[in-house]
This record gives structure tokens, sequence and C-alpha cells, in this order.
């Protein structure tokens, strides 16, 4: 089962209605969505998660259904991975080195 990782040295910063993304990475910044932040911040550098335990985790925290949640983060999880916020990994099991 593939889980992801958040990138080191991935920063945020909110600008009005959207946020600022560093990515320590790539060294490039891109500007997101709220919805983007929550999920990378729901991730921890060490520890990968899947995206079902993500959207699950968000959605209890919103109120949203899950269902609802996993589509609304369907698009995020490949800008991410090429932003240089997040990384992939093959399983849950995975050394993140």
């Amino acid at each position: 089962m593939q889980a992801y990782l958040r990138a080191p040295r991935a920063q945020f910063a909110q600008l009005g209605e959207s946020w600022v993304a560093f990515s320590g990475v790539s060294g490039e910044t891109h500007v997101l969505n709220t919805e983007s932040v929550a999920l990378v911040e729901t991730l921890d550098e060490h520890t990968p998660r899947t995206a079902e335990a993500v959207a699950a985790d968000l959605a209890l925290e919103t109120g949203t259904p899950v269902e609802e949640m996993t589509a609304m983060l369907s698009d995020a999880w490949p800008m991410l991975l090429q932003a240089g916020l997040v990384r992939v990994c093959g399983s849950t099991a995975c050394d993140p080195a």
C-alpha cells in the first residue's frame, strides 16, 4: 500500500485567503489552498501515512464525509508531490531515508 511523508524543511505561511509554501527539497515557493496545507500538515517527515488515513482524519476534523474529503484531496496529491512538499513511500513500513 502506498504511503506518504511530509518533505523535510517544508514551511507554510498564510497570505490572505491562500497559503505560501516553501519546499526545502526543490527550493521553490508555491501558492496553495487551505485544503492542501491541511493535507501536508497531517503528515510527518518520518512516519508514513496513507491517503485514506489522511482523508479520514481531515474528514473527522471538519465533519465532512470521508468520501467527499477523499475526492477533495485527490487532485492535491500529485501537485504536492511535484512541488516537493510530499514524498511517496512504498508502504507504511518503509524506511523514509
